[in-house]
């Protein structure tokens, strides 16, 4: 009896750990794979200056794009890890976040495009936090005129930094993943991640719902009914959850794609509502 028990210890805590070493590289794999597409070249008529974040340990390459004209509205903005931040969909938001009279900070995180390191939750969190002080000591920027802008994980990412007490004057929140195992169960039921969590106790990676109220900035929800790589669901469940008086939704119908260009003027419409409203 004795042994058949320690057997059956033994297999189970085999059986953990293989999960675990599987779970997490396919997760990281899934999750990172973006680190592999090449930056695009921008378009001749956009003008930015190269910047680099101060990170003692690799070297991150990022873009201040001013306004057109002298402006107080700053935008940080945090990519969703698919690709470098040059690339086709970028240029076309920073086209519109130009005409919106902001001065953008756009970077590549860790691992991607022309930074260097390897790609990590904490690492990203350690970057966003690198890239708000590096605009807030080497600009003109105000704390309370910087919008932190998330898309898809960036989300996390943006509100990660506001609940540690960084000031901004609003988040907005781009198609948002409301945690990563809920992406992972919604694009892909066949990975074992309620076993992944045990094994790693509980902690949820690019858990945005749990930084969600830890912010009290007032946050903007940009959805699209047919996003390709987020559910609808989760931007609504985080937008239903939100506390406070101050936060917005749009839904656009179809993918990023029909929003950044058959509806780019109510794109551009609603972002510029909501931060005249808030005197931004």
């Amino acid at each position: 009896m004795f042994r058949f028990a320690f057997s059956t210890l033994s297999l189970t805590l085999l059986a953990s750990i293989f999960i675990g070493l599987y779970m997490h590289y396919n997760l990281h794999t899934l999750l990172f794979s973006g680190k592999q597409e090449k930056p695009i070249v921008p378009p001749s008529d956009l003008a930015y200056q190269e910047v680099q974040l101060v990170n003692p340990k690799e070297k991150l390459y990022g873009w201040i794009v001013p306004a057109p004209a002298p402006s107080r509205r700053w935008l940080i903005y945090f990519g969703d890890a698919r690709h470098s931040f040059m690339h086709p969909e970028t240029y076309q938001r920073l086209a519109i976040w130009r005409r919106l009279s902001f001065n953008v900070l756009v970077f590549d995180y860790n691992g991607y495009g022309l930074s260097e390191g390897e790609p990590s939750e904490a690492a990203f969190y350690e970057t966003a936090k690198q890239a708000y002080y590096f605009l807030l000591n080497n600009t003109d920027a105000q704390a309370s005129h910087i919008v932190l802008y998330g898309e898809g994980i960036g989300a996390a990412v943006a509100l990660h930094l506001s609940a540690q007490g960084m000031t901004a004057g609003a988040v907005i929140l781009d198609n948002p993943v409301y945690s990563l195992k809920q992406l992972i169960d919604d694009l892909h039921p066949f990975m074992p991640t309620g076993l992944y969590e045990k094994f790693r106790r509980g902690n949820i990676p690019f858990n945005t719902a749990v930084y969600l109220n830890k912010s009290s900035t007032p946050k903007l929800f940009l959805l699209c009914e047919a996003h390709p790589h987020t559910p609808l669901w989760h931007g609504l469940q985080l937008y239903k959850e939100a506390l406070g008086p101050h936060h917005k939704l749009h839904t656009f119908p179809g993918d990023e794609t029909a929003m950044l260009e058959q509806h780019a003027a109510t794109y551009q419409r609603i972002i510029s509502r909501f931060i005249d409203q808030l005197q931004l």
